[in-house]
């Protein structure tokens, strides 16, 4: 299944499947990003302030993130004290989990689904502590002695709400050190079951491009934000030239499906963009990650094949 929604000079060109409600990996982080620059803007955090690392690092699991974590402390030369500009940094250019998982625990859900409100994404499911939902497995595993067949069967009953809840419970026991944690980790591997992948990555949260392109067209081209508040985003985004050459992107992916969101503005020109792909049989995910990138620079930067996309894809609709 593929989705996509193009919003050009502010004018939607192109919706397929717009409304195909996907799970969104880590591009839901755009709206973490949003939470934190308001938090910012309000005085509730502030940019500078100096968090030891450890406090970020026990939010890290192992060969979970696609070593991402270990590659934002790496490329940016991290020590032992970051600030929180630093860690926003890790979350958005890196996409380094435990710094999301980090950041969750400082803005709080409310004001993360505060941010879900305020743009009207009205096709959203409800945002949870992400990172730490992977240790659902293993919570299964050593606290009801579930072999991995039940567990992804419990999994694919869960609801919704007792999944988030047990997600947050999970997180805030590492947020209190709670020694269970390092029982669960031992078990981490157990996560890495196929099929138990594909129910958790179900039970991510989810939307639409539709919903995302507005977001993105909204944070770009609207008042929503002050000049002051998309200059922070640019260097939380790590992208942009100037407030005449801007452009934000995430992206996310797990086993089974491949999203992004991004903004654009060059040359007088703006693009608002969103690109969802799911797809359970991993029958054409793996030859479509190849390409996917070409394949949104080519939509953006090249007329033409932008142009024969949209009739292509229009007809095909």
């Amino acid at each position: 299944m593929c989705s996509v929604s193009l919003i050009h000079n502010k004018n939607k060109v192109l919706c397929f499947n717009e409304n195909k409600i996907i799970p969104l990996a880590s591009t839901v982080k755009v709206i973490y990003a949003v939470a934190f620059v308001k938090a910012i803007k309000e005085n509730f955090l502030f940019l500078h302030e100096k968090i030891e690392r450890r406090e970020i690092d026990k939010f890290y699991f192992e060969n979970t993130d696609g070593n991402a974590h270990k590659r934002w402390i790496t490329s940016e030369n991290i020590g032992d004290v970051v600030t929180l500009l630093q860690v926003a940094q890790g979350m958005m250019q890196y996409s380094s989990n435990a710094c999301t998982d980090y950041l969750f625990s400082r803005l709080g859900a409310d004001r993360i689904q505060d941010i879900v409100n305020e743009y009207q994404l009205n096709v959203h499911s409800d945002i949870y502590a992400i990172n730490s939902a992977m240790l659902i497995p293993s919570y299964l595993k050593v606290n009801e002695h579930m072999d991995k067949r039940q567990i992804k069967k419990h999994l694919s009953q869960m609801e919704s709400k007792e999944f988030h809840k047990l997600a947050n419970k999970i997180f805030h026991n590492i947020v209190n050190n709670d020694g269970s944690i390092n029982t669960y980790l031992k078990e981490l591997p157990t996560h890495f079951d196929g099929h138990i992948q594909k129910e958790l990555t179900k039970k991510l949260p989810s939307s639409t491009t539709n919903e995302y392109a507005n977001l993105m067209n909204q944070l770009g081209n609207s008042n929503k934000l002050t000049r002051e508040e998309k200059q922070l985003l640019d260097k939380i985004m790590g992208f942009s030239k100037s407030n005449e050459e801007r452009l934000w992107f995430k992206g996310g992916s797990t086993p089974f499906v491949l999203t992004s969101a991004l903004y654009k503005n060059a040359n007088a020109e703006s693009f608002s963009l969103a690109v969802f792909i799911e797809d359970y049989s991993r029958l054409e995910i793996l030859w479509i990650q190849k390409i996917f990138k070409k394949f949104l620079t080519a939509l953006l930067e090249d007329p033409s094949f932008r142009k024969k996309a949209i009739e292509m894809l229009t007809n095909t609709d």
